[in-house]
């Protein structure tokens, strides 16, 4: 990318928790606004229906353009991964 204001910001969670899902607000100190977020999620429901021998793999969902913050819900026992455009 020829400038630091256009790279893409990411941020990883892992959430420990049996309980339900939760939302919680992402964003960027440095920006105000962007064009849009990606969200993906590799969970317990995509983990146990592994033991089935089915890999259906991570959850993508697309958000649109966004000011202050993002909402991301976090499922129990996931690993979560937020990619910020400005």
């Amino acid at each position: 990318m020829k400038s630091q204001n256009r790279l893409i910001k990411q941020l990883r969670i892992g959430r420990l928790s049996n309980n339900n899902a939760v939302n919680v607000p992402v964003g960027v100190s440095a920006l105000a606004s962007g064009s849009g977020a990606t969200v993906t999620t590799y969970g317990k429901a995509q983990y146990d229906q592994s033991k089935n021998k089915l890999w259906t793999g991570s959850v993508t969902s697309s958000l649109g353009s966004w000011h202050s913050s993002v909402t991301v819900a976090l499922p129990p026992w996931s690993v979560t991964l937020v990619s910020i455009k400005p």
